[in-house]
């Protein structure tokens, strides 16, 4: 990060151009703005967390530290077999212990968590690897999507059985599919329902309307799906029983806003907990309202067409317009015969985007009929990828026939984008507008920072993503919680390290653009090829970081 801030500089000490002057009060400018953005992001995190951005601590060296602080056997499990063997062989021996002194209640209980077939031979205990099969046995090759953390497993999204939940409770969770079936997107038609149901359970809603009489107006505010924005604050000293309409106004519809900003229902509930510290009574005395308002988000995130399309929908837009963007400067530098070269080298860029992201196809949908492949080559060639990949994402499409998830596609194929195409036509882009900035064209420089917002929005989101996971908090949460709860925060967050993130890239590119610019008995071409290098390793160190 500060070689970042540091490298123009050194590089601008080699340039002797006409834009020396403004250069040089760009990168003043934008070394103070990057000061300012870095010292804003920390005071808006958790700073418990401070230390994992400066850790010297290896990913071999941290797996082994899970394993053996880890107190539940899921995240020992995970540890150890679910990430490259090399990364443990530090804590082999323990491993190989720990599995012998529970394999076999593993076997008998059989937890959602436990696949024998991740095991490796090594560490099984010889009456489990012959009873298995010996040499012969079933294995299970650890994948692409665990290798980057976007796997899902068996027990992140599990549900207590019927069996284990009371009579009690089990009258809440009924009562909640009740009212949702007949949900509208009218609040007052939606509070009526709720009234009627209500009023057939009384005895059952009786400890709740005790403590919150108007909770039928907030449920009837939560159940209207939109596209929430805010969440606006209620006084914290006032009392439920005293709640204006404005009041449950205020808490019915700010469960959108949470929807949205979250993938897990049970994270919007938490959220919204702690943005009306009121509403704590009610999960805390009232047995059965919390799986009651767990199965209410759990359907209104289901079917909310919001609550994902919003964020990556941002994500498609700028991938479109980076796409457009650089097809104009393309056209534009045909123009030129000083600029055939780099025209040229764009279209290589994009056309090994395109490539690549053929090869995912290919490799994504090998099980499905060459019809549908071609439909999929066809959504690549035509550049509607990133519109095809928010809307599975945002209707959480799900396929058995597909190597990866919805998610997992879309971020690989944004992986491929930024290494691709967005960081190296950035820095060309801006090295043809160093040497030639009157063929360069009118919009060259709103190329560039088009190109640099995409990456920075799109390595915020995966990082995004990986904090505030489910499964990462469960297992890990000495690593992953730094990004806050409260939902203004949240957002203050991710937009500081969007701009962060694009910050990075154009120092970064336009240090590279003024190496090439300056020569130093290196051709372009060579520069443009290292800064395609830098794009796939600042790719791999994202991925392999976490």
């Amino acid at each position: 990060m500060i070689w970042a801030q540091v490298f123009p500089f050194v590089a601008l000490q080699l340039y002797e151009g006409r834009e020396k002057t403004s250069i040089t009060t760009y990168l003043g400018d934008s070394f103070v703005l990057c000061l300012t953005l870095n010292l804003m992001f920390f005071l808006t995190i958790d700073m418990s967390y401070a230390k994992t951005f400066f850790t010297r601590t290896t990913a071999p060296q941290y797996t082994c530290e899970l394993f053996l602080t880890s107190q539940e056997d899921s995240a020992k499990f995970r540890a150890a077999f679910k990430n490259r063997t090399s990364y443990t062989r530090a804590v082999h021996g323990e491993v190989k212990e720990w599995v012998a002194n529970n394999i076999d209640d593993w076997i008998i209980e059989k937890p959602a968590w436990f696949r024998i077939e991740k095991i490796e031979d090594e560490f099984l205990p010889v009456a489990v690897y012959e009873a298995e099969g010996g040499a012969e046995r079933e294995r299970s090759v650890l994948g692409l999507r665990e290798l980057v953390g976007f796997a899902r497993t068996e027990d992140e999204d599990e549900e207590e059985q019927p069996d284990t939940l009371t009579a009690l409770v089990m009258k809440w969770k009924t009562l909640a599919e009740e009212i949702y079936e007949s949900r509208s997107n009218d609040q007052n038609a939606n509070f009526q329902h709720i009234q009627r149901v209500f009023g057939k359970n009384g005895d059952l809603v009786a400890p709740l309307l005790e403590r919150s009489p108007k909770v039928s107006m907030i449920l009837a505010f939560v159940l209207v799906q939109r596209l929430g924005m805010k969440v606006k604050p209620v006084d914290f000293t006032s009392d439920m029983k005293n709640f204006s309409v404005e009041d449950c106004r205020r808490i019915g519809r700010s469960m959108a806003t949470l929807l949205r900003t979250r993938r897990h229902g049970k994270f919007a509930l938490e959220a919204w907990r702690l943005e009306y510290a009121q509403l704590g009574s009610l999960f805390d005395e009232v047995e059965g309202f919390e799986e009651f308002m767990v199965v209410i988000v759990g359907n209104l995130l289901r079917d909310n067409k919001y609550a994902m399309a919003y964020r990556v929908g941002i994500g498609a837009a700028l991938s479109l317009i980076d796409t457009a963007t650089d097809l104009y400067v393309i056209s534009t530098y045909y123009q030129s015969d000083a600029l055939i070269t780099q025209a040229n080298a764009l279209v290589a860029m994009i056309s090994m985007n395109l490539f690549i992201q053929l090869l995912v196809v290919l490799a994504n949908y090998g099980k499905k009929s060459w019809e549908n492949k071609l439909k999929e080559v066809a959504i690549s060639v035509l550049f509607f990828r990133p519109i095809v990949d928010a809307y599975r994402v945002s209707t959480n499409q799900e396929d058995e026939d597909t190597t990866f998830d919805c998610l997992t596609e879309m971020l690989i194929n944004k992986g491929i984008e930024l290494a691709t195409e967005s960081i190296p036509g950035c820095v060309l882009q801006l090295y043809v507008w160093l040497d030639n900035p009157e063929d360069a064209g009118a919009y060259a420089l709103l190329s560039v920072g088009i190109s640099a917002l995409t990456t920075g929005y799109t390595s915020s989101i995966i990082a995004f993503d990986f904090d505030t996971d489910v499964l990462h908090r469960k297992n890990q949460p000495e690593m992953y919680g730094y990004i806050p709860d409260y939902h203004e925060l949240r957002g203050r967050c991710f937009t500081l390290m969007t701009l962060m993130s694009a910050l990075h890239n154009l120092s970064r590119s336009l240090g590279c653009a003024l190496l090439i610019v300056s020569g130093g008995g290196t051709t372009a071409g060579e520069r443009v090829s290292e800064a395609k290098q830098k794009g796939i390793l600042r790719t791999r160190i994202l991925i392999r970081s976490q």
